[in-house]
Parts: structure tokens; sequence; C-alpha cells
């Protein structure tokens, strides 16, 4: 059986650059994701917090 590796060509300089070119794109954009997905949570949050606080105040003036 052949190894893999050996049925590869080898590659050249310019690969290597563009590999690296492609994962520091990749990494800026998981990087602007994270962020995104951490601001929509915070939103999220936020507009719990807003809601609960509402609930509990409506609850409190009906008791009162």
């Amino acid at each position: 059986m052949i190894d893999q590796a050996q049925t590869r060509a080898p590659r050249d300089e310019t690969d290597l650059a563009d590999s690296e070119e492609d994962l520091r794109e990749l990494d800026r954009v998981m990087t602007r994701a994270r962020e995104e997905i951490a601001r929509k949570a915070k939103l999220r949050d936020e507009r719990f917090r807003r809601m609960l606080h509402e609930i509990i105040s409506r609850v409190a003036a009906e008791k009162a």
C-alpha cells in the first residue's frame, strides 16, 4: 500500500504562504464571529434582566 504522504506533491513556498494567509484570515473571521456572539449574548441577557425587573415590579405593585 502506498503511503499518502508519498503520493502528494511537495508544497512550495507559495503554497505555504497561501496556507498561512488562509489561516490568518480564518482566525480573523473566527474572532469576529466570537465577538458578535458575545455581543448578542450580552444584549439577550440585558433584555432578560429588563423583562424580569418589569415582572417583579408588576407583582410587587399588585401586592401593595
